[in-house]
């Protein structure tokens, strides 16, 4: 009896994966939507054919195989998959209760923190977010005291376990540059602390550059010090075989990291830049001469001072545009914002109500972000040959009246509910009761 159970268990088992293979490498082609690849222009009722998880054609009038499934989406448009570049999106549930982050190391210097080992697949915020079209997440832990608060890591928001989840495990490591600024009404005991622990954290920070790279000679030699992980993990940026991604929003803080960069030659992306309008000119010349990158945040902030005009935080990215600088964008960071990341077309909307070029916005939640992370060969526009991600929208993704009706990841239509949904059909189907008693 046993060993029927057995063959007829392995008999099933070689049926479920000879259809899951099948239905991987079923060519599909999507036909009729305006296709917007972002690398190219607009393909007006165009034709999309996907194989084995990637795009095989895009164009008018493809040749296709008998057994290609065909969809028919005349009306729609079809996107490539938004990538958000800075988020606590699975290291974070609900940020007031202290068990759920995990997203920040106790200490100064963490940058063998990996993002990659504390990611939860089975967050309920990543089919939250992936339903408004982000098909994948820079995670970047930050938080806490630190200053080399750990090494990123990009994923998609979909998968059984992180390898399966994982785009590209380790991207770069995350510089928290210590902020000069004190509120004003902080009183002046507490105020003198925090300008105590602002020293302290600049003086750290140039401390670690000048260790590790004494670190590094010492391992060298013959007679080496004992492996120490965090100097390990920062050897990659300063041999500029990884980037470092500084968090900078304010002024000087810019124009520190900027400074450093440089002395350092360092492959760095500032991150942040709520006061990068200030400082359009430096800017430009450090992504002219030094190859510097940035990944704007969030347009939904607070003027930082009060002589600047309420829309401050919404025309920063049009300045930097007509400065000639090419930008990600983002979110905050925050833990407080991961539930919202999936908002991220909202972001780019924003900055296009004041005056950035749609059509950059729309690069800039996609194509520009997979440039920064070095993944623009695999994801970010629709290319033949790139994964097949791509959302399929009822109208325009940069307007809030559109709906994303259909997510694609690797060519796989994803489960589009999520906890809003099912909380939404609950409550739904209560009013309906009701209504009828």
């Amino acid at each position: 009896m046993r060993a029927k159970s057995f063959k007829l268990n392995i008999a099933l088992g070689l049926c479920v994966l000879f259809a899951a293979s099948c239905a991987h490498s079923e060519a599909l082609l999507l036909r009729g939507a305006d296709l917007y690849p972002v690398s190219q222009a607009v393909i007006k009722k165009g034709e999309l054919l996907i194989e084995d998880g990637k795009i095989k054609a895009i164009g008018n009038n493809l040749s296709i195989s008998e057994n290609t499934k065909i969809i028919e989406v005349s009306g729609k448009r079809i996107y490539p998959g938004f990538i958000h570049s800075n988020t606590l999106a699975g290291l974070t549930e609900i940020s007031s209760v202290r068990a759920m982050n995990d997203y920040a190391e106790v200490g100064l210097i963490n940058a063998n923190a990996r993002a990659q080992s504390a990611i939860d697949p089975d967050s309920e915020l990543l089919p939250v977010i992936r339903a408004q079209g982000v098909t994948a997440l820079h995670v970047m832990p930050q938080g806490g005291p630190g200053l080399f608060t750990g090494t990123s890591s990009l994923v998609q928001p979909n998968g059984w376990s992180i390898d399966e989840m994982a785009i590209k495990p380790e991207v770069g490591v995350v510089l928290a540059w210590p902020t000069p600024r004190v509120p004003d009404f902080i009183p002046e005991e507490m105020a003198a602390e925090i300008k105590k622990q602002i020293d302290t954290n600049r003086s750290t920070l140039l401390q670690t550059v000048l260790d590790a790279k004494a670190y590094w000679l010492d391992r060298a030699g013959p007679k080496s010090l004992p492996v120490d992980l965090r100097y390990e993990a920062l050897q990659p940026v300063f041999a500029r075989e990884r980037k470092l991604f500084v968090l900078a929003d304010d002024l000087i803080q810019i124009r520190e990291a900027v400074q450093f960069c440089a002395q350092e030659k360092l492959r760095c992306v500032l991150v942040g830049l709520q006061d990068g309008w200030r400082l359009a000119s430096l800017l430009s010349g450090a992504q002219r001469e030094q190859g510097m990158e940035f990944i704007l945040g969030s347009p939904f902030t607070l003027p930082a001072r009060r002589s600047e005009d309420f829309d401050t935080g919404y025309a920063n990215a049009s300045k930097l545009r007509k400065a000639g600088i090419e930008f990600a964008i983002s979110g905050d960071g925050s833990s407080f914002s991961a539930p919202m990341d999936g908002g991220l077309a909202f972001n780019a909307a924003q900055y296009a109500a004041f005056g950035l070029d749609p059509a950059y916005a729309l690069a800039a939640i996609s194509l520009k972000p997979a440039e920064i992370l070095g993944v623009a060969d695999q994801i970010g526009s629709l290319e033949v040959g790139k994964q097949a991600n791509f959302i399929i929208s009822s109208g325009d993704a940069l307007e809030i009246s559109s709906k994303v009706e259909q997510v694609y990841i690797q060519g796989k239509a994803l489960d589009m509910s999520s906890r809003h949904t099912r909380l939404r059909d609950k409550y739904q189907q209560k009013i309906e009761q009701a209504g009828a008693n």
